[in-house]
């Protein structure tokens, strides 16, 4: 009786650490940092980011949504995208298109399948 109810919670116990992963690794699909090194974050950057997103939707005649994160005291915000409204192939030229365009700015970092960072989350 005790070693079956001791595999029972051991089931419990690993299925629920599947589900959190699963869950983290769907929770943003496409992660943008805006860091700041101390003099706040590059506002050039963060607007070529949000100006590509609006181009794209009037291209594509799609809404991208994400959530924004405000985190820091200069400015650090993170944009998370699920990209529910693209398809696989779809997601892929979005963030490959997302990488080009900041590949150059050190204030800039891109992730995918990232858990979100906890902050003042804004839609």
């Amino acid at each position: 009786m005790i070693s079956r109810l001791f595999f029972l919670i051991s089931v419990f116990l690993l299925s629920c650490s599947v589900i959190k992963k699963t869950q983290i690794a769907n929770d943003c699909i496409l992660y943008v940092s805006f860091i700041s090194t101390g003099a706040g974050i590059d506002r050039e950057a963060k607007q070529n980011v949000l100006s590509f997103i609006e181009n794209y939707n009037k291209v594509h005649n799609l809404s991208i949504v994400y959530e924004t994160i405000r985190w820091g005291r200069e400015g650090e915000v993170d944009f998370c995208f699920r990209l529910n409204e693209l398809k696989k192939g779809k997601q892929n030229k979005f963030i490959q298109d997302m990488r080009e365009l900041v590949k150059n700015r050190e204030g800039v970092r891109i992730s995918e399948n990232t858990e979100k960072r906890k902050g003042l989350s804004i839609k």
